[in-house]
């Protein structure tokens, strides 16, 4: 599997983990108004204040949650980005490496490793 593949998996399990994330706020406010006995008159969150109050911290739940993962996944993501740049610029420091002196690509190759 290519390097771009795996990209591609790892972004698409990002992708079912957010959306777990959003079904678990749907089902978490159904939860709180399905037993409700409502009258004739449109429902509105801000007639019922335990449901809005559940609402509310269902929902702040959800954003952390998502903060969180969106951090911890680009993160990982742009670690795997610069290391792949590095192996790159390493093998095309190999490529040359014959035609500078010696001491020129010691330090290169020391620089990419700190990057």
């Amino acid at each position: 599997m290519s390097p771009d593949e795996k990209h591609i998996r790892r972004i698409n399990k990002y992708l079912r983990s957010i959306n777990a994330l959003y079904e678990d706020l749907v089902r978490e406010i159904v939860l709180l108004v399905v037993g409700l006995k409502v009258g004739k008159r449109l429902f509105r969150f801000k007639d019922y204040g335990r449901i809005m109050k559940g609402v509310s911290q269902a929902i702040n739940k959800y954003k952390d949650g998502l903060i969180s993962q969106i951090r911890i996944y680009s993160q990982y993501e742009w670690d795997y980005g610069n290391q792949k740049v590095n192996e790159q610029l390493i093998d095309n420091l190999n490529k040359i490496k014959d035609r500078i002196p010696h001491a020129a690509y010691e330090a290169r190759v020391l620089d990419i490793s700190k990057q």
